[in-house]
C-alpha cells in the first residue's frame, strides 16, 4: 500500500513514563492483511516545529478487526514523537502513507531458540513477535523458545513491563532480562540486572538460532556485531529507529567533492558537502530517489558506486557480496575524494 489514508485514534493509553500506546482504526477500504503485527506504519505528521516528517511506529499488535496498536516515546527533542505523544488522543486523524517492513512471527516460528535483543523503545518489534507467538501457543501450536534481553534507562521506563513479566511467569517458551543502565538496582535479580547488556550476557543466553535486534542504529549496530562475533553463521533480523550517527571525513580540509549521478537513463552532476549523506544530496539537488526509513534498514535506497570511493556507515540490508560489488544505501552513504559517480 503506497497511498494517502487516514487512521483515527480511539484510544490512548500510558505504557510507562513518557510512552503511550495508540489503538488507531484503519478503514475498511484497506486490507487489514497488510497491518501484522511487527510491520510498521509510515505517518506523515508535523514535528513540534511545525515541518511535515514521515516517521515509522511498529504495529505491537492487531486488537480487533481493523484496529491496531503502535507505542510512542517522547523523547523531548521537538520530533514527530513529541508531537504525536502531545496532541494525538482519542477522537485525532493520523495521516498514513504506507506499511513497511517484513519481520512478523512467519519469520521465526520455524526456530528452536530465538534471542530477542531491545533498546529503548525497540522494545516495540520484540513485543509484536512475543504477542504474536503467545497467541500462536494458546491455540495450541508450536513456539520457539524466546530470550527476551532488554536495556532500559530506567525500570520505570520500560513499557509493557507487567504483560511482559506476567508472561514469563505463565509460559514454559518465554524468559525476560532487563538491563538498567541509568538507576541503582540494589540486588541484581533474574530479571532485573544493573549495568549494561553485553557480550557475556549474551553466551550466557541459550545458544539460540536466531536473533532479533532492535533499538537505535548504534545499539543495533553493537549488538549484530557481537552476534557475529559469536556466531557469524547466525540469522539477524534487525531494526533500527534513528538514523546513523554522522562520521567526519578523514580529511578535514576537503568538505566538498563532485558527483556525477545518472538516474534514469538522465544524467546530473553536481557539487556536495562530504558532511551530509549521499541521499541528503541527491534530495538538495532535487533528484528522486527512493527512500524509507533513513536508518539503513528497509534498502529502499540502494545505489552502485561505479567510480570513486564513498565512506559507508553500518546498514542492515546489504550483504557483504553486495556490498563487494559496489552498492551502497545513500542514507549510510557520503562521498569522498575528489569525485564519485553513482547509479541510481
Amino acid at each position: 500500500m503506497e497511498r494517502l489514508t487516514f487512521l483515527s485514534c480511539e484510544k490512548s493509553s500510558d505504557e510507562a513514563i513518557n510512552i503511550k500506546s495508540y489503538l488507531l482504526r484503519v478503514p475498511d477500504s484497506i486490507i487489514i492483511d497488510e497491518f501484522k503485527p511487527g510491520r510498521f506504519i509510515v505517518i506523515n505528521h508535523p514535528d513540534k516545529n511545525g515541518a511535515p516528517q514521515e516517521r515509522n511506529y511498529s504495529i505491537t499488535a492487531l486488537r480487533d478487526k481493523n484496529l491496531i496498536e503502535i507505542t510512542v516515546k517522547s523523547t523531548g527533542k521537538n520530533g514527530v514523537s513529541d508531537s504525536l505523544y502531545s496532541n494525538i488522543s482519542s477522537g485525532s486523524f493520523l495521516c498514513l502513507t504506507q506499511v513497511g517492513g517484513n519481520i512478523t512471527s512467519d519469520c521465526i516460528v520455524s526456530y528452536e531458540h530465538v534471542m530477542m535483543l531491545a533498546g529503548g523503545i525497540g522494545i516495540t518489534l520484540p513485543m509484536a513477535l512475543i504477542r504474536s507467538l503467545a497467541k500462536l501457543n494458546k491455540e495450541g501450536k508450536r513456539v520457539p523458545k524466546v530470550s527476551l534481553l532488554v536495556s532500559s534507562a530506567t525500570v520505570a521506563c520500560i513499557p509493557f513491563l507487567a504483560e511482559l513479566l506476567s508472561l514469563e511467569l505463565g509460559s514454559d517458551w518465554f524468559n525476560v532480562r532487563f538491563f538498567i543502565t541509568q538507576e541503582a538496582i540494589k540486588n541484581n535479580s533474574l530479571n532485573f540486572i544493573a549495568g549494561r547488556l553485553d557480550k557475556r550476557f549474551l553466551l550466557d543466553t541459550a545458544p539460540s538460532d536466531a536473533v532479533v535486534i532492535c533499538g537505535s542504529h548504534g545499539f543495533s549496530a553493537t549488538q549484530q556485531a557481537m552476534i557475529t562475533e559469536i556466531d557469524k553463521n547466525i540469522p539477524c533480523y534487525i531494526e533500527a529507529f534513528t538514523s546513523p550517527e554522522r562520521t567526519a571525513p578523514e580529511n578535514s580540509s576537503r568538505h566538498h567533492t563532485y558527483i556525477s549521478a545518472r538516474v534514469d537513463q538522465n544524467d546530473y552532476r553536481f557539487r556536495v558537502n562530504t558532511e551530509i549523506t549521499l541521499l541528503e544530496a541527491l534530495e538538495a539537488n532535487h533528484i528522486n530517489i527512493r527512500s524509507q526509513c533513513r536508518s539503513g534498514i528497509c534498502g529502499s535506497c540502494r545505489i552502485k558506486v561505479v567510480a570513486g570511493s564513498c565512506r559507508r556507515d553500518p546498514d542492515f540490508a546489504l550483504s557483504p557480496a553486495e556490498r563487494e560489488s559496489g552498492y551502497a544505501l545513500a542514507c549510510c552513504s557520503y562521498a569522498e575524494g575528489d569525485e564519485l559517480s553513482i547509479e541510481v
